[in-house]
């Protein structure tokens, strides 16, 4: 081939040559390296064959087929019948390198498209810094044809792992999830299901940073089968037009981040603080964000129902004041009609919903009344006026949803005005005739984008930032409103998608607890957002152990905890009132903190069992689970100081010894000086003495269920 220009293939007998074999007839010729990590591209095919964490000499590409594949086009034809385009069928191949950039090209031409010649040009750019610790990959596809293309496949990496073998970390649900001896897994982004654009497989040896550094937070998904492949899934804008073209909404992020998923969440830390939607900044100084919002202490969640005003508020008060805290609560059934019913015609509310409110927010509570910010009830009487401004799928059928009240709903674009405007105006009801200081938006940050392909909506079809920007526009709009004292709302949705934050105060962790659960949310997003509620799903006869495990964990990984009806009478209530006060007291890093690791017991803690119940998403049906008897977090404070939080989730007293070095965390002990630590309680601190070592060395002894935080720091 004439085009090519072999300028690198005699580096192939050099480092990238150990480790598992390339695909029969596949030479990694082509070579961008640095410190962190090595690439092999077989310019005769222009197919990765080479994955490579230099310092441990692992190879990720285990099993390479014999043509493997660098993309994928999914398109629908002229005919609208589906069709593939891959890497390997094109008849022209061409690339460059630049050594000094770190930089390869790559470019396919000479494609046949359902009988057109040369119908498409695909290019590929990867970038690999010297200083970077991951490489960047963008594709663009010029699509000259009169097919349509509807999604694309990049990177496409052939031959990852083997089946069974590696872990993977994933941002699922809540926290996020350790995947272990996956055979297949994946998941679909913006939603609760995949939360945040990034992955880390992990293999015994090395581990691959793996993310879409989107900023456009554009529909897509993942797919890992070890020993198959790996693929990034993003949806073209204006897929069904013929002709459509695409470029990357942003690069894809490849690194080695070696054993540890904390390096992977840190990496991706690094990129999504510096996003739109952590744009306001830390909650430290994020002045739209209401004060009374960051230093909520505990949360209480409940129906209005038919409780009058004069006993209801005594009760809920008498729940403040059992836990001292700053309370918030958010409501269900304080509108006109059943729950999941007749959305979005809520009003006129409850007649015992105003007092209620008023009698709440006197006394500093923020009230949360829920509403649907998705759906529409398509059997009343707006259903009518709605319907041109749903969702529409390809065929111009609005999506169909429907729950357990029997309504009839639709999606509604969020990218319309119309649905904006819907929604600002019950929020401004709310905010203005009920006197309400929070507004709850369920659905938002939980469910998958509804591709929209009405193109009287204006926006792309298909693929695009619109729908995350039509949400962003609705509740940004009701960010600039005014509660009665003048202040921002809170907002908050369900779950924790995170392209959301600059207009969403606050994420409701609700979905059920999974033991395999690790706390990449809060790894990444610690310190710039509010996460809320820690509803113990176990049954009331289950003692105390399956509760505790269940808060206990969750308030180490950093929830505003609660969400739960005010309990004051049993064993669990002053379990959470105890430590529910402990993170207040520790705020400084539960709440305006970084998490940034966990401790590693010089011993086994032993495990602690209980019951939880919906983990495998069946209703109310226990599941024996175990966690390790003790569990801890390290915390960095705004300030520079470190918090390490310890909780026995026993009934037995435990002894936990650990090793910590506080550089390894960014503090430095100078010559001569000396570790301050300070034990944090609910009601005051206990000076703990000092240390000079860089290296702490420390045995805590805990009572049962209880829940330790030590604050260190240079003694001045």
């Amino acid at each position: 081939m004439k085009h090519l220009i072999i300028l690198l293939v005699s580096l192939s007998a050099g480092p990238m040559s150990s480790g598992a074999p390339a695909a029969p007839g596949s030479k990694p010729g082509l070579i961008l390296k640095n410190e962190t990590l090595w690439l092999g591209f077989d310019p005769a095919r222009l197919a990765l064959v080479s994955l490579k964490d230099p310092r441990t000499g692992h190879e990720f590409l285990e099993s390479l087929p014999d043509s493997p594949i660098l993309w994928a086009l999914n398109m629908e034809g002229p005919d609208g019948k589906p069709l593939r385009v891959q890497s390997n069928m094109a008849s022209k191949l061409e690339f460059k390198r630049s050594a000094k950039e770190g930089t390869v090209t790559l470019i396919w031409k000479g494609f046949e498209i359902a009988g057109e010649a040369n119908a498409m040009e695909v290019k590929v750019v990867v970038r690999l810094p010297r200083d970077s610790d991951r490489s960047y990959w963008s594709i663009e596809v010029d699509n000259r044809s009169k097919s349509s293309l509807m999604e694309v496949q990049f990177p496409y990496i052939d031959g990852i792992s083997k089946a069974a073998q590696p872990s993977a970390a994933i941002p699922r649900h809540n926290w996020g999830m350790m995947e272990r001896n996956i055979t297949a897994t994946s998941g679909s982004y913006p939603s609760h299901f995949w939360p945040m654009q990034f992955l880390a497989i992990l293999e015994k040896e090395s581990g691959l940073y793996l993310a879409y550094e989107d900023p456009r937070a554009t529909p897509k998904s993942f797919s890992l089968e070890p020993g198959k492949l790996f693929t990034f899934t993003n949806v073209a804008e204006n897929a069904s037009l013929p002709g459509n073209d695409y470029a990357s909404p942003g690069p894809v992020a490849i690194g080695i981040c070696g054993t540890d998923w904390w390096k992977a969440a840190k990496m991706f830390r690094k990129w999504a603080i510096r996003q739109e939607w952590t744009k306001r900044g830390p909650l430290t100084r994020a002045s739209s964000v209401p004060e009374n919002a960051k230093n909520i202490g505990i949360w209480f969640c409940e129906g209005v129902g038919s409780e009058p005003a004069d006993t209801c508020l005594p009760r809920l008060r008498a729940g403040s004041d059992y836990f001292g805290l700053p309370a918030a609560i958010q409501f269900y059934g304080w509108h006109r009609a059943a729950f999941d019913t007749e959305y979005p015609d809520y009003f006129p509310a409850q007649p015992h919903f105003l007092p209620v409110v008023d009698g709440l927010a006197a006394s500093g509570w923020m009230v949360t009344p829920y509403i649907n910010g998705r759906l529409q009830d398509v059997a009343i009487p707006t259903g009518k006026e709605a319907a041109s401004w749903m969702a529409k799928k390809k065929d111009g059928t609005p999506y169909a949803e429907e729950y357990g009240s029997g309504a009839k709903f639709a999606v509604m674009c969020p990218a319309t005005k119309y649905w904006q405007n819907v929604m600002q105006d019950v929020s401004r009801r709310l905010l203005g005739e009920y006197h309400v200081n929070s507004i709850y938006f369920d659905q938002i940050g939980a469910a998958d984008v509804a591709l929209c392909y009405d193109p009287s909506h204006g926006h792309p079809l298909g693929g695009g930032g619109h729908w995350v920007e039509g949400y962003r526009k609705m509740l940004g709009g009701v960010k600039e409103m005014r509660t009665r004292k003048g202040e921002a709302p809170l907002i908050t949705t369900e779950n924790t998608t995170d392209c959301y934050m600059d207009v969403v105060d606050g994420f409701l962790t609700w979905t059920p607890r999974h033991p395999d659960e690790i706390p990449l949310l809060t790894a990444v997003y610690s310190g710039y957002s509010i996460y809320f509620g820690s509803n113990a799903q176990v049954d009331t006869d289950d003692g105390l152990a399956s509760y505790a495990m269940f808060v206990g964990r969750d308030i180490l990984w950093g929830t505003q905890p609660g969400w739960m009806p005010v309990d004051t009478t049993s064993e669990r209530g002053a379990y959470l009132r105890d430590v529910a006060r402990l993170r207040y007291a520790g705020s400084k890093f539960f709440q305006f903190g970084e998490l940034v690791g966990e401790l590693k017991p010089h011993s086994d803690p032993g495990v602690v069992k209980g019951r939880w119940n919906n983990i495998l998403r069946v209703e109310n049906i226990p599941y024996d689970v175990s966690l390790p008897a003790v569990m801890s977090s390290i915390w960095k404070s705004a300030e520079g100081t470190l918090g390490v939080a310890i909780a026995n989730l026993s009934g037995e007293e435990r002894s936990f010894s650990y090793t910590l070095t506080p550089n390894d965390y960014g503090l430095f002990l100078p010559k001569g000086g000396e570790w301050k630590l300070t034990k944090i309680e609910a009601d005051g601190k206990q000076a703990q003495g000092t240390f000079p070592d860089q290296t702490l060395e420390r045995v805590e002894k805990l009572n049962p269920w209880e829940m330790r935080l030590i604050e260190i720091e240079l003694r001045k």
